[in-house]
C-alpha cells in the first residue's frame, strides 16, 4: 500500500490536468488502490471540488460489466470525507451502483456495488415485510399447513440492529426473557460480537455475531416500537423452511441448480 500511496502522491504533486492523469487507470484493477489514494490527497489538499469533479467523470457515460469504472468511482468517494461529499455525485453514484446491482454482472461484483452503496449511505428501504401465503409447504418434517404470515424480507441489517442498540435495547431488561437476562448478566454484553469489526459492520449488511438471546430481545423491542398491534418474534423451524422454498419447492433462491458464487 506504500508504493501505491507514493504513485498517487507522485501523480498529485506533477500533473495539473487530474482528469487526463487517471484516465486510463478506470478500467484497471492493478491501480483500483492508486486512483481510491490519489482522490483522498486531492480532497485533504483544498481541493475538494477536484476530488469530486475526478470522481464524477468515472460515471460519464456507460460501463459494461463488471463494471470496474463505476465500482471504483463510488469506492473512491469513501476516501473523501463526509463533509467534503458532494451531493449530487453522492446521488450519481448511489444511481449507477444500483444499476449495478440489478445488471447481470456477476453476484460478486453486484455484491461488491451493494457493500458500496451500504458505506455510502444505501437509501433502501430494509425493513419491509412480505407475505407468506397460506398453504401446504414441505418441510424437513413433512408437508405441513401454515396459515398465512409475514416476514422480513431480508435479513435485519446492522443499521436496523444499531437502533436497539442506541434506543438502549441491552439495558432494557423487559425485552429480554428470562434465560436471556442471566446471559446478558453474565456476560455484560452490550453490542453483538464483531460490532466493532469493519469486515462485518456495513450498514446494509446482515447483523452478524447474533446469539439467540439477542435476536428475541430485538424482536420484543420491535413489537413495542412499531405498535401497531403485531407480534414480532423469531420464525419457528418449519416457516423458515416454507419461506425459504416457497410453494415452488426452491432449492436456492433463484431455482433448484446450483450457480457458483451466489
Amino acid at each position: 500500500m506504500f508504493q501505491e500511496f507514493l504513485t498517487a502522491l507522485y501523480i498529485k504533486d506533477r500533473k495539473t490536468n487530474y482528469h487526463e492523469a487517471i484516465h486510463e487507470y478506470w478500467h484497471d484493477e492493478w491501480f483500483k488502490e492508486v486512483v481510491e489514494l490519489f482522490v483522498g490527497l486531492l480532497s485533504t489538499d483544498n481541493n475538494r471540488q477536484w476530488a469530486n469533479d475526478v470522481v464524477e467523470t468515472a460515471f460519464k457515460g456507460d460501463d459494461a460489466p463488471p463494471f470496474l469504472r463505476w465500482r471504483l468511482g463510488a469506492r473512491s468517494i469513501l476516501d473523501i470525507h463526509e463533509d467534503r461529499r458532494n451531493t449530487d455525485v453522492l446521488r450519481l453514484a448511489a444511481d449507477k451502483l444500483r444499476t449495478v446491482m440489478l445488471s447481470e454482472a456477476e453476484p460478486r461484483d453486484r455484491a461488491d456495488a451493494g457493500e458500496i452503496l451500504g458505506w455510502l449511505g444505501d437509501p433502501q428501504d430494509l425493513e419491509v415485510f412480505i407475505k407468506i401465503p397460506d398453504g401446504t409447504y414441505d418441510t424437513s418434517i413433512g408437508k405441513i399447513s401454515l396459515k398465512g404470515f409475514e416476514m422480513a424480507k431480508y435479513p435485519v441489517t446492522n443499521r436496523w440492529y444499531r437502533k436497539f442498540v442506541e434506543e438502549g435495547g441491552y439495558k432494557n431488561e423487559a425485552f429480554w426473557t428470562a434465560e436471556g437476562l442471566k446471559w446478558l448478566h453474565h456476560t455484560g454484553t452490550k453490542y453483538p460480537m464483531f460490532w466493532h469489526d469493519r469486515q462485518w459492520n456495513c450498514p446494509n449488511h446482515p447483523v452478524v455475531g447474533v446469539c439467540w438471546y439477542e435476536a428475541a430481545a430485538f424482536c420484543n423491542w420491535l413489537s413495542k416500537v412499531k405498535d401497531d398491534g403485531a407480534i414480532y418474534r423469531l420464525p419457528s423451524e418449519q416457516e423458515w423452511e416454507a419461506t425459504a422454498a416457497g410453494l415452488e419447492k426452491r432449492d436456492y433462491p433463484w431455482g433448484n441448480v446450483f450457480q457458483e458464487n451466489r
